[in-house]
């Protein structure tokens, strides 16, 4: 090789060290994978009605599966299981301050806690094929929790050892105190086509809410001052609006929604109104993911998971719809999944 050659291949090596390294500064952070984000949002009228509120960035990877074995506690038999489990991180970002264009509403007020807010999940994996909805709640198995981890090369805390106080505030650009987790499930149909993962426990913000009632109800509750402009109403299909904004219930000049006596409609209650004898169901601040996947139960795959749209805060009922509601044909326990007749869990924000 002559010097002239050598020199210039000397060059280029100098120069594509140089280009590396300049594009190894320029990378993030080590993902490891975790590329879904559901960002901590809050309207301005939940940042108004609750002071405290807090709300955790949750940062995931696409649902997985495993093939696992393990032992039945009872006979110490060994077998292998499919495992579907849902790995993430959660960051605790300072909320963006919003103005409530309503500038009316009320605070709502729970009786002050007893120590710093806790940060205890919940996961629920809600099947839906056809008429039919199979609600699975996370579970712990350690034999599978240690595969993942050997899977993932990362530790990660199942739902109970994750229970804590929240994790520190972490600033805009910066991870000040990163929890990792992991959820599993076991025993979903192979066939499942459709289902929605629900995270409970990532906010602490909540709705007092009553119904459901008519639309010609919500006429008379403002008729007799009981239901107020700042309270927010639901149709049960579509998201929360302030009352004022609502058809002509509160501005005669406007026509009613479309369709506005066929609906169900949700209201909410400033904690001011009621007492703890006629107390209105707690619907708290909660995260969904919908999925989907041709179910297929001999050539079960992880591959085959997808991601419908992007993940929702919405409100979900705490416990089952009062008798009232039953009658109505709404009645459903709160951890239905989101397209039950009684849940409300799927009212966006």
């Amino acid at each position: 090789m002559s010097y002239r050659r050598f020199s210039i291949f000397v060059v280029g090596v100098i120069a594509c060290g140089l280009c590396t390294t300049a594009f190894a500064q320029q990378l993030p952070k080590k993902e490891r994978g975790f590329r879904n984000v559901a960002r901590a949002i809050a309207s301005g009228e939940e940042s108004t009605t609750q002071e405290n509120l807090w709300i955790l960035e949750v940062q995931y990877k696409s649902l997985r599966m495993l093939a696992v074995d393990i032992t039945n506690p009872k006979t110490g038999e060994r077998k292998p299981k499919f495992v579907w489990y849902f790995v993430y991180k959660v960051l605790n970002r300072p909320i963006p301050k919003k103005v409530d264009d309503t500038d009316t509403a009320a605070i709502n007020e729970f009786d002050p806690p007893p120590g710093p807010p806790i940060f205890a999940p919940e996961f629920l994996l809600v099947t839906k094929d056809g008429n039919e909805q199979v609600t699975h709640r996370d579970v712990i198995v350690p034999e599978a929790q240690a595969a993942i981890q050997r899977r993932e090369r990362q530790k990660f805390l199942n739902t109970v050892q994750m229970v804590g106080e929240l994790p520190k505030l972490s600033g805009e650009d910066d991870e000040e105190d990163p929890r990792y987790g992991v959820a599993m499930f076991t025993g979903i149909d192979p066939r499942t086509d459709y289902f929605t993962l629900i995270l409970n426990g990532f906010s602490n913000g909540y709705r007092y809410v009553r119904g459901p009632a008519t639309y010609d109800e919500l006429t008379t509750m403002v008729q007799d001052d009981s239901l107020k402009a700042s309270d927010h109403v639901w149709d049960g299909k579509t998201t929360w609006m302030p009352a004022e904004k609502l058809g002509d219930l509160f501005d005669e000049l406007q026509d009613p929604p479309e369709n506005a006596d066929q609906m169900s409609w949700f209201y909410t209650v400033s904690r001011d109104r009621f007492t703890d004898a006629n107390k209105p169901l707690v619907w708290r601040k909660t995260l969904k993911i919908e999925y989907w996947r041709p179910g297929d139960r001999f050539d079960q795959s992880e591959v085959e998971f997808r991601q419908q749209g992007e993940p929702a805060w919405i409100y979900r009922a705490d416990e089952p719809m009062d008798d009232a509601a039953a009658d109505a044909g709404t009645d459903a326990p709160a951890d239905a999944g989101p397209d039950a007749a009684a849940a409300p869990p799927a009212a966006n924000n």
